[in-house]
């Protein structure tokens, strides 16, 4: 899911957002960098940060479900694809909702 983690690029974020710390765009890349490391609980704060600012961010949104997937916390993941799945941008754009019901479909799948 995640390739390793870039120390240069989570310093840089990391940096930035003490300059912006209500970035949002920041947070969810500083979340990405942290989720390809092993400060994934970070990286869900910092999502939910994002959400709870702004409740409709995409990005931030799919990044957040992707993450709890990986963690084995299907319900809430389940529950943020279909979510997702309920924004216009989304709902307008058969390439994301394919990709969104793929992941979707592939949690209950794994859930059996």
């Amino acid at each position: 899911l995640f390739q390793e983690r870039d120390e240069s690029a989570t310093k840089s974020l990391e940096a930035a957002l003490k300059e912006d710390p209500t970035s949002n765009y920041l947070k969810t890349h500083l979340a990405y960098q942290y989720a390809k490391g092993d400060n994934v609980n970070e990286s869900i704060r910092l999502l939910e940060e994002v959400i709870a600012a702004k409740p409709d961010d995409l990005e931030a949104l799919f990044l957040y479900a992707r993450i709890l997937a990986t963690k084995n916390e299907f319900d809430k993941s389940k529950a943020t694809f279909l979510k997702i799945l309920d924004l216009p941008e989304v709902k307008q754009d058969m390439d994301k909702r394919a990709e969104v019901s793929f992941i979707l479909s592939s949690i209950y799948i794994e859930r059996g």
